[in-house]
């Protein structure tokens, strides 16, 4: 079992999640304490045993950690096991005794402060009832003991197999582990590995485990030592930390009573008191030989045990105990009695002197309390200190004298000593190199649309002719992308022509604009000011302008075009009541007259009459559904579509004769509370008689089975009006919404806005008014919308493309361009709306030739999705980009938890720009979301057969109460929700537990005829108001009370369908029984006309795996029935014979032609209507028996052929893939080649396809509008963002008023859970990062130090707006930025005056790769690949494995588990593979160790001059997560200084020149000095063994062995590989270009490549020209020298170096090539 356990709970990779943002969000988690304990002594476990018992600094340590989780907003809670006390027996001496006291004290003293449980052991029955009730998202446990650094705690096997088995316990129980093996803090967010808990989960398993960990601890345990507590009136004592003190040293006097140990414990009493009173910085002892004298051990082990005796018999609740004991300073006061120097400050003698009385009164020959006769005789040598090492810190900072960013420093207030010039130790000959070339950055945006010119005018003909067919081949494709996307309101949209209104706009575009605002001051929306009404003035009567003649001619022919059009309409309505009549079937004719009311706009009188046609219609059908009330029930959706057309009519202004057939209408079906009185109605004769249809019987009525209210909630919830302070508005084509008004008023004010809404209500336009408010100021305003997904900015240059056009003056300029990482269409910088993503939008705006010419161009700046802040990766960038941003901002998001405090972030960020920013946020979706659970399905054997294959259970969202604390607070209830939980409420209620009889809906809606969303949206409110209240009474949570029957009575259809899953599969969880029920689950949401679906898995392998389950089975199943179908045999039967007279069809045909009359052959015509089919049959097409192909594509049929068939010859994905797209289905992830992600989309939207299986790259902002969305499978991805993301794809706005979201193969729990969790706060990270220091003093320097670089500078220094723990930064950015410029500059990166040199330009290249670009460049200048050069010519691919091995150290870091590399030790099945990373060799590590050591002495420095100059209000004596101060005034003499360390690390002998590496010296700063590990350019080489993955496919070229052997997913193992060789492109550009070798042409390729491109201007896309990419930039990279005299122009060294770099790289990217083929 213990073998099993350990192999389950090993990781190989520690793949590292953001705790929070990817994974926990707002969600318990719990944490082991001992798990804590032990990972914090891993690192230090030497102040609790060698280096003195110093519980403060253990408890401080234990605090900081938990501070960290804190800032990172993680919700946890602390448990503890009091039989796990035995984990510490293993230990011997003081570290036992010191660690049971750390463990009891730090118990104590946590519960105060965050939540701490303490319980028996895992068998407890409070801990079960714990679980039950809190439900963690996860647990947080030890994994390995292979993380002990020098000095540190050393676990033992054993003690991780308990950690192993409680990790096997959560897993097994459904609860997923983080590994704190893998534990990282950076940037205030928490990385660990995650384990996911097991598919099924089993008791058995976790009773195993509970076995298994009390086996152990069976084996540690040791008895527990009784004493007698001394008879002493501690009640005296000022102190809980005096009390324990005061009875351990009395039981040590009676019990163990020596001539030493009485004046031990004089020293004891005395320190207690001392410690009371001492200020914190004067505690800082040195350490002396005495403490190993064994008796003075001896004694401080009895004491120890003796006070974690006491500390057992004590309440619990008792604390104070933080600072009980420090071993230093008791050494001390010893040695100080030895050799008569004792002192104690006056303030503690009074004090120690009434403690020892007490003592006295047991212990009567104690003694006096200040004489010690046995201490005189410890030997002098034993009270000689051990000497500690003192540092001095070098205060010296070099000269900088940048123009733009030195004057925010004054220098005279800091007393700066001046540094000498730094000299820089390198091999390059700088003489040789193209260094500080200000045309080597910004090439690439000189003139981004210009062809290079080769000289030869052929070549430059053809090359000019592919870049406009390359160009053309875009256009044509996004128009094609355009023409799928829709409307707010489902029609497709309609290009406009944009003409500029500004002062410089030419006579025609003013014509224009003139005849536009006369078009849009129709009577709709004339008389208006922002969508408001406006009042006439009172007074005298203006007079009519006179008209001109041409004038009168225009007006009369406009009226004349009115009277006809309306003239026109009744025409057609007459003969659409004609055609009308002709259909008998009553269905087809009220679903006809639905189809025309959408299509167009009619005169309202017609549209009135149009819509009593079709209640009449409606009528009828509803008559022959009244002779039962079953029939009635079953047939409610017609009664709902009759008040449908009511609730449309009857506010309109209506006739007599209207209103009198709706009154009428109304009265018939029992809703006469509805009709409502009207006055001065016009009278109009109908065009056709209205009467109410003959019951036969006159027992029958139709009369509906509810009260009007009841009806309303019951069915016509999605229905209802939804408009939200709905009103015309003649800037938009809509009536916006109130919230929608006022995000317009502040765009038209050009202020910048913030806005939070749920998906479909209404976001998206924003952006677009946005654009058009550019394009219409004038031709030269700049707009940039940033998306976060290639997928998302491919969508919206279609749709820009879709909505706008304008015509320009100069050549060459356009309305759009999109830059991404992949593909660039039209000029980025010669374009009013520019579409990209976060990375290339940075690099523009640092760039020095756009700084001056076209960054203050910028007008607007929208940042979709905005929420992606917050992740790992593009956060920081986006971050960033809101400190360059240099105009307002749009800011959009459905997601953000904390949307007021990030508003105050973004209104300190705009303030340095003088823009205010508004926060809008509304709550309510236009389309509520059903939620279903599905499972229990039977076999599927085609979409023809009747009846479910399944079962479907609607999800009520009371139920997810079950697994909250009763809260609504993030529930949304539908209208038929809040009836449902009246009446359920109104069931159960009893006592305490009571409900408003004005909630009834009959009560509550009785003067509302027509309930509205809004009204709805009210009696929710008091409904959840109500259940809140149930939820807080003191017996809510009690087994039998009203609140849990509430919950229960919801809960029990969902556990139906779980139960029947069960019932059929082993696990109702695992991938097999989600492919299993996926198909007949399509096939019922088919049968009940809830597809097109969008399924979510969020696995791209499982995504494929699925799709190629349902398209197999398809297939499958369509070959068995052709098989037995006697109907398909016939069918064929008719076609062969029909194709075996084709001919002589053919020319029958041709004879009629030329000798028939018209009238013969429209009878012809007639008379081969029954055959038409054939003419259309294809057999190879799939059956729509087995094709969810939608009937209503309006995709061409022949135009599809052609598109997937292209798409089948470019070979881009398995041919399944196309095969499945033409039976409806098809699959979307960012793995998946471009062209085939874009034909899917548009597909789905045309209708084509009604299925698509995709990860979460469907969920942000995509419009691909869905009835369905279905999560299949739980993941550790599925969490409240992502869940909220995807669901909010279902029941577009325009396109379904009601949205459906499916759950199969995701646990009750999870779901709930998903339900219930609150969307997690916003944190920013720290964008502040060196390399983009450095491209900012570039962009000073470029610039000539612009106003745009001035301006950057300024919002950076003036304003910072950092967020860290919620509160924004200020002095700490200032220094941070000073220290940074200290680095670059002693690093020879920058001059004096803030201009880039040297290796500057390859530094900032590899930006994106930072700390190891630093580190790169350390290696390069200090010749480590010159050496390894040396052998290339020679020893070839050993050379360049050494350069891989370098590397992969460098840019392809996994860590592996520490454990699982043990066990790979004399492993023979891995021979193929390295696996594990060999170490780097001592001479480069040491390179690196110096590159850190350098960065360790400046920011020493830093702290330093932060401590004097920035470090204000900041308390050093202030414990950092209790805040708990040491408080204490008294002085002791020669105590030492710890310099800039925490004064609490001075408690264990730490000071600055103590402290060996950079992020060991970041633990111990001062928490007011703000610094980031993240943040500093340090490497840390050898750190861990590392995945040798990218040496192992450099030599062997196997994706299969990655997987195997290096235990990589398949999923990611394009993109790892993908950025390696980007890596390489970006070093090989660099190095051409540091010596002089590459072309213009060439530099714009590696630039391209930079950024992640794998293409150049205009082309297709990296899938299908990454060949040719590859032998391009191949090709261009020259290894022969054209000359002998450029030899002496050239560092031939480096030119070595470049050979072999430019190998490796043609050797990865020839493997890769082949990957990709």
């Amino acid at each position: 079992m213990s073998e099993e356990i350990a192999k389950l709970t090993t990781v190989q990779n520690y793949r590292l999640v953001d705790l929070i943002g990817d994974f926990a969000g707002e969600e318990l988690f719990l944490i082991d304490g001992d798990s804590l304990i032990f990972h914090i002594l891993a690192k230090d476990s030497q102040f609790l045993a060698k280096n003195g018992v110093q519980i403060l600094y253990a408890i401080y340590l234990l605090e900081k950690e938990l501070a960290r989780f804190k800032s990172a907003r993680l919700n946890f809670c602390i448990v503890f096991f009091k039989n796990w006390e035995a984990l510490y027996s293993q230990y011997d001496g003081i570290l036992h005794a010191s660690l049971l006291l750390f463990r009891r004290v730090a118990i104590r003293h946590l519960r105060k402060h965050v939540p701490v449980y303490v319980f028996k052991s895992l068998g407890d029955s409070q801990w079960s009832i714990f679980i039950a009730k809190h439900r963690p998202y996860g647990f947080m446990v030890l994994d390995s003991n292979q993380n002990t650094k020098e000095g540190g705690l050393v676990i033992s096997d054993e003690q991780v197999m308990v950690f192993k088995s409680f990790i096997f316990f959560a897993l097994s129980d459904g609860v997923p582990v983080a590994l704190l093996g893998s534990y990282q803090f950076v940037d205030n967010k928490i990385l660990v590995c995650i384990l996911p808990s097991f598919f099924t989960r089993s008791s058995e398993s976790v009773e195993n485990a509970s076995n298994l960990i009390s086996d152990y601890l069976k084996k540690f345990g040791k008895p527990r030592q009784s004493i007698e507590l001394p008879d002493i009136a501690v009640d005296a004592c000022p102190s809980n930390a005096s009390r324990i003190q005061t009875l351990s040293a009395a039981w040590l006097l009676l019990n163990e009573k020596s001539d030493l140990n009485v004046d031990l414990c004089k020293i004891l009493i005395i320190l207690t008191c001392m410690l009371e009173e001492l200020s914190l910085n004067d505690r800082f002892q040195p350490a002396f030989p005495l403490y190993e004298d064994p008796a003075i051990q001896k004694f401080i082990i009895s004491y120890l045990n003796a006070t974690n005796t006491i500390l057992q018999l004590l309440d619990s609740k008792v604390d104070g105990f933080h600072d009980i004991f420090d071993g230093r300073l008791f050494i001390r006061l010893v040695v100080d009695a030895a050799l008569g120097e004792f002192c104690i400050p006056d303030i503690c003698r009074e004090s120690a002197l009434s403690l020892w009385k007490l003592i006295l009164d047991i212990a009567p020959d104690a003694g006096d309390l200040f004489d010690f006769p046995s201490l005189s005789s410890i030997s002098k040598d034993l009270c000689v200190p051990i000497e500690t090492p003192v540092s001095e810190i070098d205060i010296s900072l070099t000269a900088y004298n940048d123009p733009v960013i030195s004057p925010y420093y004054d220098t005279e207030e800091w007393n700066l000593e001046q540094r000498e010039e730094p000299g820089i130790e390198t091999v390059l000959d700088f003489s040789k190199l193209r260094i500080n070339d200000k045309t080597m950055t910004s090439k690439r945006f000189d003139d981004l649309s210009a062809t290079r010119k080769t000289g030869d005018n052929t070549k430059d003909r053809k090359q000019a002719n592919k870049v406009r067919r390359q160009d053309q081949f875009f256009i044509s494709h996004i128009q094609k992308y355009a023409s799928s996307l829709t409307g707010a309101k489902g029609g497709q949209l309609k290009r406009q022509t944009i003409f500029t209104q500004g002062p410089n706009s030419t006579k025609e575009s003013k014509q224009a604009v003139k005849e536009e605002t006369s078009v849009k001051n129709s009577p709709k929306g004339k008389n208006t000011k922002n969508g408001k009404a406006e009042k006439e003035k009172p007074g005298k009567k203006s007079k009519a302008p006179k008209l001109s003649k041409a004038e009168q001619i225009r007006a009369e022919i406009a009226a004349r075009k009115v009277e006809k059009e309306e003239n026109k309409n009744e025409v057609i309505w007459n003969e659409t009541k004609n055609d009308l009549g002709r259909i008998k079937d009553l269905n087809l004719r009220a679903g006809r007259l639905a189809q025309l009311l959408n299509t167009r706009t009619y005169d309202p009188y017609i549209e009135n009459e149009m819509r009593l046609y079709r209640i009449r219609v409606l009528l009828s059908l509803w008559t022959a559904c009244c002779v039962t009330d079953e029939g009635k029930e079953k047939n409610i959706k017609i009664a709902v579509e009759i008040f449908r057309e009511i609730s449309i009519v009857y506010p309109n202004p209506i006739t007599k004769q209207v209103k009198a057939a709706l009154d009428e209408t109304l009265t018939a079906l029992g809703f006469e509370n509805v009709i409502r009185k009207m006055k001065k109605l016009e009278s109009k004769p109908l065009s056709f008689p209205f009467v109410l249809p003959d019951l036969e019987d006159e027992e029958f009525d139709l009369e509906v089975p509810y009260t009007s209210p009841t009806f309303q909630l019951l069915h016509f919830g999605e229905y209802m009006e939804r408009s939200m302070g709905s009103a015309p508005d003649s800037r938009v084509a809509f009536d916006p919404d109130e919230w929608q008004r006022e995000t317009l008023d502040i765009l038209d004010r050009d202020e910048s806005v913030f806005v939070v809404a749920p998906t479909s209500s209404g976001k998206t336009f924003i952006s677009f008014y946005a654009m058009e408010k550019v394009l219409r100021d004038n031709d030269d305003g700049v707009v940039i919308y940033v998306a976060p997904t290639k997928a998302l900015v491919n969508q919206l240059s279609a749709e820009v493309y879709a909505r706008f056009n304008k015509h320009y003056p100069h050549a060459g300029q356009t309305v759009w361009s999109v830059y991404t990482r992949d593909y660039r269409i039209n000029n980025p910088t010669n374009c009013q709306v520019l579409i990209t993503v976060p990375h290339v939008l940075q690099s523009m705006l640092l760039q020095p030739a756009l700084a001056n010419a076209w960054c203050p161009k910028i007008r607007r700046i929208i940042f979709d999705e905005i929420h992606c802040i917050g992740q790992m990766e593009d956060g920081l960038v986006e971050e960033q980009l809101l400190l360059l941003a240099p105009c307002p901002i749009v800011a959009l998001s459905a997601t953000v938890g904390n949307p007021q405090e990030f508003q105050v972030w973004l209104s300190a960020l705009q303030r340095a720009h003088s823009y205010p920013i508004h926060l809008i946020v509304h709550e309510h979706r236009y389309s509520d979301l059903r939620k279903f659970v599905y499972g229990g399905a039977k076999e599927f054997n085609g979409l023809q057969e009747e009846g479910d294959l399944g079962q479907i259970a609607f999800i009520h969202p009371a139920a997810a109460m079950s697994f909250s604390d009763g809260s609504t607070t993030n529930l949304a209830f539908e209208p038929r929700d809040c009836l449902q939980l009246y009446y359920a409420m109104k069931l159960v209620s009893k006592g305490d537990f009571k409900i408003s009889r004005k909630l009834d809906p009959d009560r509550y809606f009785e003067d509302i005829p027509f309930i509205k969303k809004v009204d709805a949206v009210g009696y929710e409110k008091k409904i959840k108001a109500t259940i809140d209240t149930w939820a807080s009474l003191p017996n809510a949570f009690a087994p039998n009370s009203p609140f849990q029957a509430l919950i229960k009575h919801f809960c029990s259809e969902p556990q139906k369908v779980v139960n029947s899953q069960l019932e059929l599969h082993n696990s109702a969880y695992s991938l097999d029984a989600i492919s299993q029920n996926l198909l007949p689950m399509l096939k019922d949401l088919h049968s009940k006309e809830l597809l097109p679906a969008i399924c979510f898995n969020y696995d791209r392998q499982e995504c494929e795996y699925l799709a190629e389950i349902v398209f197999k089975t398809l297939v499958e199943k369509e070959r068995e029935w052709r098989e037995n179908s006697e109907e398909w045999k016939e069918k064929m039967r008719e076609y062969k014979k029909w194709q075996s007279t084709a001919n002589q069809r053919a020319k029958q045909m041709e004879k009629f032609e030329k000798s028939a009359t018209e009238k013969q052959k429209e009878q012809a015509l007639k008379e081969a209507g029954d055959i038409s089919w054939i003419e259309f049959f294809d057999p190879e097409e799939p059956s729509p028996e087995f094709s969810f192909a939608g009937a209503k594509s309006t995709y061409g049929k022949e135009e599809l052929y052609r598109d997937l068939e292209a798409l089948r010859r470019r070979q881009a994905v398995p041919e399944w893939y196309v095969d499945a797209l033409y039976r409806g289905i098809g699959i979307h992830h960012s793995g998946l080649n471009r062209r085939y992600r874009q034909i899917v989309e548009v597909l789905f939207r045309c209708g084509q396809l009604t299925v698509v299986i995709a990860t979460r790259t469907l969920s942000l902002g995509i419009n691909m509008p869905c009835r369905t969305v279905v999560f299949l499978g739980d993941s550790l991805q599925l969490n409240a963002l992502n869940f909220h993301q995807a669901a909010g794809r279902a029941g577009r706005r325009g396109f379904d008023l009601l949205g459906h979201v499916g759950f199969l193969g995701v646990p009750l729990h999870k779901i709930y859970r998903l339900l219930t969790t609150k969307l997690w706060d916003i944190q920013g990270q720290f964008p502040l990062t060196t390399s983009l220091v450095l491209q900012l003093s570039q962009l000073i320097s470029g610039s000539q130090a612009g106003p745009f670089a001035r301006d950057t500078i300024h919002a950076l220094m003036d304003e910072p707006k950092f967020m860290a723990n919620g509160s924004i930064l200020s002095n700490q950015v200032n220094h941070h930025l000073r220290f940074v410029i200290e680095y670059l500059r002693r690093e020879g990166l920058l001059d004096v005056y803030g201009n880039p040199i040297n290796l500057a330009s390859l530094t900032m290249h590899l930006y994106y790769t930072e700390p190891s670009n630093y580190a790169f460049m350390n290696l390069l200048k200090a010749g480590v690949f010159h050496k390894i050069a040396e052998k290339f010519a020679t020893e070839k691919f050993e050379a360049m494995r050494d350069t891989v091995v370098i590397l992969c150290h460098l840019f392809g870091r996994i860590r592996m588990n520490e454990q699982y590399v043990m066990t790979l030790e004399g492993s023979t099945d891995l021979a193929q593979s390295t696996v594990v990373l060999p170490p780097l060799p001592t001479e480069i590590a040491d390179v690196l160790d110096a590159h850190d050591q350098r960065v360790l002495d400046l920011y020493k420095t830093y702290a330093w001059y932060y401590q004097k100059h920035g470090n204000i209000g900041v308390a050093a004596n202030k414990l950092p997560l209790s805040n708990t101060t040491i408080e204490g005034s008294a002085k002791l003499p020669s105590s030492l200084s710890v310099g800039v360390m925490s004064e609490f690390c001075g408690l264990a002998g730490y000071n600055e020149s103590m402290v060996g590496t950079t992020s060991s010296f970041l633990d111990k700063v001062p928490d007011g000095i703000f610094l980031k590990t993240s943040r500093l350019p340090i490497f840390e080489a050898n750190k861990a063994p590392y995945n040798a993955y990218l040496l192992d496919f450099f030599t062997h070229g196997s994706v299969d062995m990655l997987i195997e052997q290096n235990n990589l997913k398949q999923s990611e193992i394009w993109f790892v590989l993908n950025d390696f060789s980007l890596v390489l492109a970006t070093i090989c550009s660099c190095l051409g270009n540091l010596l002089n070798l590459v072309t213009d042409e060439d530099i714009e390729n590696a630039m391209s490549a930079l950024e992640g491109s794998n293409a150049v201007q205009a082309t297709t896309e990296s899938e299908a020209t990454g060949a040719d990419w590859m032998q391009n930039m191949n090709g261009n990279y020259s290894t022969t020298l054209a000359s002998p005299e450029l030899e002496e122009k050239m560092d031939m060294n480096l030119f070595k170096v470049y050979c072999m770099f430019l190998e490796v790289r043609n050797q990865f990217d020839a493997k890769f090539r082949k990957m990709w083929a």
